[in-house]
């Protein structure tokens, strides 16, 4: 397919942020157009089920996180590589060798400018994204190496990601049941075991955080291939 029937057959003839970019990465990257060929059912599903700004902003940023891993050549991404088991899973499958998987879940935290309250309770930016972590945490798969990306404005830059994590980790050992049963976990506890999970957590800039609790740590030099990739520094083709 050419890229104009590509996004005429995902998008259809209606202009979008999302199109537009699509558009313009189908046409710098081949990886990504073949990536799209693949999964354009699944991407024009998507696109279609878009309701408000929010959700095409969630999608664009999902859809960026794969553009982004395919100009690693030494990645191989699948998306949603868990779905046909049922259930929530992890946006896309690295396949960085054939022993070493990662898995790749990507999140937009609703941040707003200024200060309010939020409607979980959160007051501040770093309230919103401990919030999105616990969102996430669960669609990790035990057992394997989990990057969590962190998409969004340039508010995350400044977000201490480790302090951040920290403060969970606080609230947890604290037992403060109510905070995390609102989130949907069935205790403290319960948070604490699933948070080992995470392997990482990966802002926009690259910053990157290590978990120095995961059962499976991200090995650095694929720690080190991810920053370039989200940089835009990865290697295309």
């Amino acid at each position: 397919m050419t890229v104009e029937q590509l996004v005429s057959y995902v998008f259809g003839d209606t202009p979008s942020s999302l199109a537009s970019r699509c558009t313009n990465w189908l046409r710098a990257s081949r990886r990504f157009k073949a990536f799209v060929e693949t999964y354009r059912d699944k991407l024009r599903k998507k696109a279609r089920h878009v309701r408000d700004e929010a959700a095409l902003l969630d999608l664009e940023a999902e859809v960026a996180t794969a553009f982004k891993l395919l100009q690693e050549r030494r990645f191989r991404v699948t998306w949603e590589p868990l779905a046909a088991g049922g259930g929530r899973g992890p946006d896309f499958g690295v396949d960085v060798t054939t022993r070493l998987r990662l898995y790749v879940e990507v999140t937009r935290p609703r941040l707003r400018l200024g200060t309010g309250s939020a409607p979980d309770g959160g007051t501040d930016a770093a309230g919103r994204v401990a919030t999105a972590i616990c969102a996430k945490l669960g669609q990790l798969p035990p057992g394997a190496i989990n990057v969590l990306v962190l998409a969004g404005t340039d508010s995350l830059a400044a977000l201490d990601i480790a302090q951040v994590m920290k403060d969970l980790k606080q609230r947890a050992e604290r037992r403060d049941q109510a905070y995390f049963t609102h989130r949907g976990f069935t205790s403290a506890r319960a948070f604490i075991t699933t948070s080992h999970r995470l392997s990482a957590i990966l802002l926009p800039d690259g910053d990157l955080w290590l978990n120095p609790e995961a059962a499976r740590p991200l090995p650095s030099s694929v720690a080190t291939t991810l920053r370039a990739a989200v940089l835009g520094d990865a290697g295309r083709r």
